[in-house]
């Protein structure tokens, strides 16, 4: 027998009455026994799943590991270079200046020879057929 949900564990003492139906309990209390019977005590159920404590780590690696590849990934800011400080010139030196190129001459136009052409052909003239429009009356 499965004890209740609900039963206290320990020893409990349980007196078993067998009588007739048709007479009163009281009658047969004197051939009750009395039975001892023990309700083991209930084992809180397995855990099931992830420990939250795993959770938490694998978290914080995650977290971890983020902030150390946006450190090594990112990229390098360029160094600052200093400006030479402002110096008074001795000597202004002249610049160059573009000497002006010379236009070479383009090759002389030819002449353009009349050729013959052939005589222009002249169109045929042809009947078309047409329909007849029909007659009204």
């Amino acid at each position: 027998m499965t004890p209740p949900a609900e039963a206290a564990a320990g020893e409990h003492s349980v007196r078993f009455i067998a009588y007739d139906a048709d007479r009163p309990p009281e009658e047969y209390s004197d051939q009750a026994r009395q039975l001892q019977v023990v309700v083991p005590a209930r084992t809180p159920p397995a855990a099931t799943g992830t420990p939250w404590w795993i959770w938490l780590v694998a978290g914080l690696l995650v977290v971890v590991v983020g902030v150390a590849a946006f450190l090594l990934l990112r990229p390098q800011p360029e160094p600052e270079v200093p400006s030479p400080p402002p110096s008074t010139p001795t000597s202004v030196a002249p610049t160059p200046t573009a000497k002006p190129t010379k236009v070479l001459p383009t090759a002389k136009p030819t002449k353009v020879l009349p050729t013959k052409l052939p005589p222009k052909a002249t169109a045929v003239p042809t009947k078309i057929p047409t329909a007849k429009a029909p007659s009204q009356p």
